[in-house]
């Protein structure tokens, strides 16, 4: 950062950590670009001549220069602001300066701010913003999302894509800046979601009074996950608090939302409502509902245009609600489409010094071009693939190896990935051991590593964020080979047989007990 000493009248770098205590300046532009101060009128001597004092940046110092403009104002000792088109405090309210999208972060980082009129005389502002976030301490971030964005909803900036970029520092994310950029709000809303687990971020649209209508459009375009402007939070206000205890579990992929633990809430014409994690303060028995439309699988939702949220009582929403997983549609003004969305999870086997290949798959369908994919939707159970692997040379003389595949998306949305090892007999079908008792059992599995006479295996499983398909990461599943053999290998052949014999073991472990009871039973007699 780079400060003006104002007895020498130069600019002085700094990093923020090394920074004397320095005051900031906060003011709205002026109609005429020319009036303000630039770094070549104090370095030229000419910084006098002008009236405003911002310096104008451009390339990557302008995206590091907004990314960091909060801090900047945060750690002011304080934060002088100029009303321009204020000369008492009656004309306050009218003033510019509380309608611009870059003044909101301006009048919420500093711990120190006052406000001057035109002639630099002391005013005493109002701002609309609760007392308790304005103390400069950071204490702002315990606000809901829904509530941060309704102080911005009556604001504006020069340019458009401006009013996404200012909002960086209220929320504590940073985002590569880039002008022109038509998706930039959306990508900020999608930074937000990222670093808070927040529902309220979904609550745009709100219509809190009894007049909002619970009949939902026949046939709608998307109006997507994301709210078009800060505008659309501007019935929110000081409304909507969030509780944690039941916050929705958020997944971003490149078409959709996969909202875990949502509430969809239908009501007696069919309309559904998503029901989100956050209330009104001054009533907690209510809570926030979004309007959604399903495909006809019930899984694959889309948000309908034109179409408020509203709030609905918990006690009647608690007995017409299912706790499941949903997709919620991200792109705005669409066509209904999510129910075509492929959001596989796959696979990678990686075999390389083993001299293994993979020679079938159960079920047969999820073996794809050398890889494993899982099902299109997963509900929170365990998946499981089972894959048989073979040496390309001499098979005959080797039992060949298992590898079971297990996938689940865990509570918090985020999928999980095992890797289990063992050996069978080649004549041993894949499905005849994936429809077993022994594959019912939980001591079959757990092993990472097997050895058959002449390989000895150990496999890991790594997610590869940087390897998508269907926006998802990539499960790699790395076998190795080692030296030493393992003695603790399960043989999934062996252990059906056991599984098999056991009903007749127990068949005569009976009928031994029942022989030696008789043959007691018969020398006591004789004794007798």
């Amino acid at each position: 950062m780079r400060l003006i000493n104002v007895e020498t009248e130069k600019l002085v770098s700094f990093s923020l950590d090394d920074a004397p205590p320095y005051a900031i300046l906060s003011h709205t532009w002026s109609q005429n670009d020319a009036d303000e101060l630039t770094v070549r009128d104090i370095l030229e001597g000419t910084a006098k001549n002008k009236t405003f004092g911002y310096t104008k940046l451009g390339g990557f110092e302008l995206g590091e220069a907004i990314n960091s403009m909060f801090k900047w104002y945060q750690h002011a000792a304080v934060c002088y602001v100029y009303l321009s088109d204020v000369k008492s405090e009656d004309q306050l309210p009218a003033s510019r300066w509380f309608t611009r999208g870059w003044t909101l972060q301006e009048l919420i980082a500093p711990s120190n701010v006052k406000f001057y009129a035109s002639n630099w005389h002391f005013l005493e502002a109002i701002t609309g913003i609760p007392e308790e976030f304005l103390h400069g301490d950071g204490h702002f971030l315990q606000a809901s999302v829904a509530q941060r964005m309704s102080w911005a909803s009556g604001r504006s900036t020069k340019r458009e894509k401006e009013m996404a970029y200012c909002l960086l520092g209220i929320f504590d994310v940073s985002v590569p800046i880039l002008y022109g950029d038509s998706h930039a709000f959306a990508k900020v809303q999608e930074a937000i979601m990222a670093k808070n687990r927040d529902d309220s971020i979904f609550a745009w649209g709100l219509e809190p009074t009894s007049q909002a209508s619970h009949t939902l459009p026949a046939t709608s375009n998307s109006a997507g996950a994301f709210a078009m402007e800060p505008a659309d939070f501007g019935k929110c206000g000081n409304r909507l608090a969030r509780f944690s205890k039941y916050a929705i579990q958020q997944v971003l992929y490149r078409e959709c939302l996969r909202l875990h633990q949502s509430l969809p809430h239908t009501l007696e014409d069919g309309s559904t409502f998503g029901l989100l994690s956050c209330e009104p303060e001054d009533d907690s028995d209510k809570v926030v509902g979004i309007p959604l439309i399903p495909d006809p699988s019930g899984s694959f939702f889309y948000r309908p245009q034109d179409a408020s949220a509203r709030l609905f009582s918990k006690s009647a929403a608690a007995r017409n609600t299912s706790i499941r997983p949903i997709y919620l549609q991200l792109l705005h003004d669409q066509p209904p489409t999510i129910g075509s969305i492929d959001r596989r999870n796959w696979f990678r086997i990686r075999t390389a010094g083993t001299g293994l290949k993979i020679l079938e798959a159960f079920p047969p369908e999820r073996l794809e071009n050398g890889m494993v994919k899982t099902s299109k939707d997963n509900d929170g159970t365990t998946e499981r693939t089972w894959l048989r692997l073979v040496q390309q040379k001499n098979r005959d003389s080797a039992l060949d190896f298992v590898l079971v595949l297990d996938f689940q998306i865990l509570p918090d949305s985020t999928p999980s990935a095992h890797c289990h090892v063992m050996v069978s007999d080649s004549k041993t079908s894949l499905q005849s051991i994936a429809t077993s008792r022994f594959a019912s059992l939980q001591t079959s599995f757990g092993q990472c590593q097997a050895s058959n006479e002449k390989l000895h295996i150990s496999s890991s499983v790594t997610t590869v964020n940087s390897e998508t398909r269907s926006g998802q990461p990539t499960f790699v599943v790395s076998l190795t080979c080692t030296e030493t053999p393992f003695s603790n290998t399960l043989n999934a052949t062996r252990g059906m047989h056991v599984i098999e014999l056991l009903p007749r073991l127990i068949t005569v472990m009976k009928q031994e007990l029942r022989l030696s009871h008789e043959k007691k039973d018969f020398a006591e007699r004789e004794a007798t």
